[in-house]
């Protein structure tokens, strides 16, 4: 009886706190030079923008979106761009890697 009661009280858990997630993300932008956006401040340019990293393989607006987000037509190209170098390159991973230290080191 004690493991149902505990169960049930889990599960009421999890749904309170599933239904409390917001609707709109949460971009966790950062930068003193720009003042971080909220989603709700964001254009229909920008939204697009960062729902398609966001949905993407990034999945998150960490690094240069901040700035990014000024010019989302731009952004958009260059996010792609690095997502097909980051993640579709046909260079093998261990070169890849290579060309990363390559690269620190010069």
């Amino acid at each position: 009886m004690r493991i149902q009661v505990l169960c049930v009280g889990i599960l009421l858990l999890v749904g309170t706190a599933t239904a409390q997630t917001p609707s709109t993300p949460d971009l966790h932008l950062r930068g003193d030079r720009f003042r971080p956006l909220t989603y709700s401040e964001l254009d229909p340019d920008q939204k697009a923008l960062a729902d398609h990293v966001l949905s993407g393989e990034r999945a998150s607006l960490s690094g240069p979106y901040n700035v990014f987000l000024r010019s989302p037509k731009m952004a958009d190209l260059a996010q792609q761009f690095g997502a097909y170098m980051r993640y579709h390159s046909s260079l093998p991973d261990d070169l890849q890697q290579l060309g990363i230290l390559i690269t620190a080191r010069f």
